[in-house]
């Protein structure tokens, strides 16, 4: 069944980046201009306090583009090969394990 949604889910991605991504008339919400705002605020300070100019930047509501070759969305195809191979998520950790450590615990 992942293996079909995963599919269902890549053809509906392509199918809304081809009908409505075209549209030029999207664009940032005004939740994400006020914060980008805020985030260059802070930098131009930043950048003052340590005598540099402030950053050129383009116009405040350019378009947002939306990509299909980001890695979240590549990844998806791999997610279910991955699930076969190491099992899910809860059953293994990506913590990194000094040698010493498992020295110390074998003695």
């Amino acid at each position: 069944m992942l293996s079909a949604v995963t599919q269902q889910l890549g053809h509906s991605l392509r199918k809304f980046k081809h009908q409505m991504c075209d549209n030029p008339n999207l664009g940032y919400t005004p939740e994400e201009l006020a914060k980008r705002a805020r985030r260059h605020a802070r930098e131009d300070e930043k950048r003052a306090k340590k005598g540099l100019p402030p950053i050129q930047r383009l116009g405040q509501n350019s378009p947002k583009p939306f990509s299909l070759s980001t890695s979240k969305i590549h990844k998806l195809a791999h997610y279910e090969y991955m699930i076969r191979r190491f099992g899910t998520t809860d059953g293994y950790t990506t913590q990194n394990v000094s040698f010493s450590f498992i020295l110390c615990s074998l003695a």
